[in-house]
Parts: C-alpha cells; sequence; structure tokens
C-alpha cells in the first residue's frame, strides 16, 4: 500500500459557546495547551511531496462540544450537525475559522444522543431531512420549522435514508425488525403527506442484517437497487416498487458468474461505472486450466473467499464483456497507480485494505479509507487509530476513470479515530470529525495529474 511519512499533529483549539437567541457566531483559531503540548492550530491546507506521493495536510479547528454527526447542506462551503447546542447547525468552513449558523433549535428534547441517524444527501435549497432511530425529521433551512415523523413501531429501528424522487419529495427508508439475532430488513418508499404523517407507497424485503452488516442497496437515477451478495444479484425497483430494468443491473448479470458476494457498491453520480468491493473469483481459474484439478480450482477459489473482498470496477459503456467487470486490486495484483497488492500467494490472508469510497457531488474526486497501516503491517505506528484518507481525481482519460491518489492522512490526534465524514460543495472539501477536531481538505487545490 501506500508509503507515507507518518506525521502526528495534536490540534486543539479553544472556542466560544453561543448564547441563546444567538443565529451566528464566528469562531476564531486559537493556540491552546493540551496534555501538556503546546501545538499551533492547522491555519491553512499544506501540500508536500515525499518522495512519489504527494500529501495534503488539512485546516483543523477544535470545537467546545463533540461533534459526531456530519452531513451536507444547501449552503457553500459549509456542512451540518445535529451535536450543538440542542440544534441543528451549519458550519461554514474559512481558512482560519468556523462560523457556527443555528438554523433550527429545541424542537426536539434531544436533537442529538445515542440514537442511531441516517442523513439524506442535498437535494433542495431549502430542507434538510434526516431519520432518527425511530422517526424523521424535516427541517425548513430558510425558516428554522421543524415537522417530526413516527415510523415505525417501538421494537423497530431505521437504519438509514435516501432520496428517490426529490421533485415528489419520495424517500426510500431502511426498516430494521428484530428477528433474534439479527434484524430482518426491509425496503419502504415514503412520502409526507401531512405535517406529522406520511403515506407509505410501498415495501420490499432486503435480507437480513447481521450487527451492522447488510447486503448494500443504493438509489440512482431514481430507481432503487438492492444486492443480494449470496447469490450475488443486484435486483432494480422504481420509485413505485415496481421491480424494473436498468442497464447497470443488466451488465451486472452477464458478469456476476465472476463473484462470490458484495460487500460495498458505490455508483459514480454522471458516468458509467461503479465500483465493488467484492469477494471474486480468479480470472485465470477458467475451465481451461489444464493444470489444475477439479478439487484445487476448488481449494483456491475458497482460499479467495477467506482472503477477503477485492476491488472491482463495473462499467456499462462499452461492449466487451471482458471489460465491464474488471478486477482492479486483488491480494496480487494492482491495475491502479500507487496502490499496491498485498500479497502474491493464493492462500494470503491478506486482503484489499481500502474500503467506504465516497464520490463528490460533482463527480471530479473519489475519497476512501486505506487502513493498512491499522493492520499490524511493517512500520505501522501503535499511535494511530484511523485509517488514512485518500482522494483520487476522476476524469474519463484514466484507462479506469481513476487518477493518482493523494494523500489526505488520518485524523491527527493521538489514538483517535474518525467518526463522522461530509462533503461541503462551492469549493468540493472533504471534512471529517474525530469527535472534537474538524478537519478539512480543499480538493479543488490539489493536483488533477
Amino acid at each position: 500500500m501506500i508509503a507515507i511519512k507518518t506525521v502526528i499533529v495534536l490540534v486543539l483549539v479553544s472556542l466560544g459557546i453561543a448564547p441563546r437567541g444567538c443565529l451566528s457566531e464566528h469562531i476564531p483559531i486559537k493556540e491552546i495547551k493540551q496534555n501538556r503540548l503546546e501545538i499551533p492550530a492547522m491555519k491553512q491546507q499544506l501540500i508536500e511531496q515525499y518522495g512519489k506521493n504527494t500529501v495534503v495536510f488539512p485546516n483543523s479547528v477544535a470545537m467546545d462540544e463533540e461533534v459526531h454527526h456530519l452531513f451536507p447542506v444547501p449552503r457553500k462551503n459549509s456542512v451540518g450537525t445535529n451535536d450543538l447546542d440542542n440544534a441543528i447547525t451549519f458550519l461554514e468552513l474559512g481558512d482560519e475559522s468556523v462560523r457556527r449558523h443555528i438554523i433550527a433549535r429545541d424542537f426536539l428534547e434531544e436533537v442529538s444522543g445515542d440514537y442511531k441517524f441516517g442523513f439524506t444527501p442535498v437535494f433542495s435549497q431549502d430542507e434538510i431531512v434526516y431519520t432518527q432511530t425511530r422517526g424523521m425529521v424535516c427541517i425548513n433551512a430558510k425558516t428554522g420549522k421543524a415537522n417530526l415523523y413516527d415510523l415505525c413501531g417501538i421494537q423497530e429501528q431505521i437504519g438509514g435514508i435516501a432520496v428517490i424522487d426529490p421533485a415528489k419529495k419520495l424517500f426510500v427508508t431502511e426498516l430494521l425488525r428484530p428477528l433474534a439475532p439479527d434484524y430482518e430488513r426491509f425496503l419502504q418508499v415514503i412520502q409526507p403527506v401531512t405535517e406529522d404523517s406520511v403515506k407509505v407507497i410501498g415495501e420490499v424485503a432486503a435480507g437480513m442484517k447481521k450487527f451492522d452488516y447488510g447486503s448494500p442497496w443504493f438509489v440512482y437515477q431514481g430507481k432503487l437497487f438492492v444486492c443480494d451478495d449470496s447469490v450475488p444479484t443486484i435486483k432494480c425497483f422504481d420509485a413505485t416498487l415496481t421491480p424494473a430494468t436498468h442497464i447497470l443491473t443488466e451488465t451486472f448479470k452477464k458478469e456476476n458468474w465472476r463473484l462470490l458476494g458484495i460487500s460495498e457498491i458505490d455508483v459514480h453520480p454522471t458516468m458509467p461505472f461503479a465500483l465493488l468491493l467484492a469477494r471474486g473469483k480468479d480470472p485465470a481459474l477458467s475451465e481451461s486450466r489444464s493444470d489444475l484439478s477439479p478439487q484445487e480450482k476448488k481449494a483456491v477459489i475458497e482460499s479467495l473467499a477467506k482472503a477477503g473482498p477485492f476491488l472491482w470496477i463495473l462499467r456499462w459503456d462499452i461492449a466487451d464483456p471482458q471489460k465491464q467487470l474488471v478486477p482492479l486490486v486483488t491480494h496480487k495484483t494492482s491495475l491502479l497507480p500507487g496502490i499496491q497488492a498485498e500479497g502474491s500467494k493464493y492462500d494470503s490472508e491478506k486482503f484489499v485494505q481500502i474500503s467506504s469510497f465516497d464520490f463528490s457531488p460533482d463527480g471530479r474526486w473519489l475519497v476512501y479509507r486505506d487502513n493498512s497501516r491499522l493492520n499490524n503491517t511493517p512500520g505501522s505506528n501503535p499511535e494511530i487509530a484511523g485509517p488514512d484518507f485518500v482522494a483520487v481525481p476522476i476524469d474519463k482519460k484514466y484507462p479506469y476513470f481513476l487518477g493518482k491518489p493523494i494523500i489526505l492522512g488520518p485524523v491527527l490526534r493521538k489514538y483517535e479515530k474518525p467518526v463522522a465524514t461530509a462533503w461541503a460543495t462551492d469549493p468540493t472539501t472533504f471534512v471529517v470529525s474525530d469527535g472534537q477536531v474538524l478537519y478539512w481538505w480543499n480538493l479543488e487545490k490539489l493536483p488533477r495529474g
């Protein structure tokens, strides 16, 4: 994987608290002492070259209250949180400051807390919509008015939310019904019809959810896609949950025999491709392999499944089946610049250590997590508890749309991990919280290769 110079910077900043009724507060970056060390705040984004690797150090600021949730908002250069002042707050990012704008306050006894939250992407310039364990909250970002909706019973939970038709305000919610020791999972399309009630348009079963894992589902081009990673298959539904077709599922259907299961799938917002983390059969193990017996082939495939998921690209802009589903990174090969394979043997216990792919809203960037330094790899630093974030420029000129990775790095406090991420726009900025400190990288300042 990518080798970078370990840099651990402790960034802590003293912030003020907005008084009740104050709708905007300017928070300057300062210096404070923590753990008997005085370290200056990161006031500007720095780009350094370490050998062949480009490393970018973020802007950062510490908050006076913990921030465990971030979400995108319809305001430029800002992200939202529900963790401050019992309110929905927009955090406007500056080069040397963060300005807090309180949008709605005290509409619930606990706006944040020990709940399961799901946040939608930006779909309206006026509304913020999210789920909170068993309900949904819709907030007018201009007036601060909040509408609250009960979505399920006391034994059930809402695991996530997406927007399938912004014009009609149709949402997809993930409904979890207990079936010990796991959950049955259903996807519902709902529509608010009054200020406190919703209409259920339809419901489809989506398999089981075990602990925090369930087969992926996503919304793309006004359709709902549901993966079954035990087959694997991808089913498609329209906004009324009527079975539908899409070139994505038709392309996948031709090549799914090569996969053993999907753990993650991320579709580019405008270009005709998706990235998959999936356990796969080695493409070299075809029926023409006369040097392996059927038992040996079976043993190799089982070891590959044990090794963990590989990174694949699925594309539907070309007709050649051999190029529609391609393994980009496996435990022994890599087709991407700056990403090395982790092993060289079929029985390797190593696996692809990149995950959590996240395309920017404009589609020009991909950010993912590189976990290689967290798995007892040579040179790993025990003070680094979280992954490195890596940014990749997206462009049609690259063979697989993906350019050279640029290292953003981990959260910079010792032993801390990222707890939330979100995109800001205008400019395109990736924002991370480790619970106490915010870090952000303006990707429009980075080279695109």
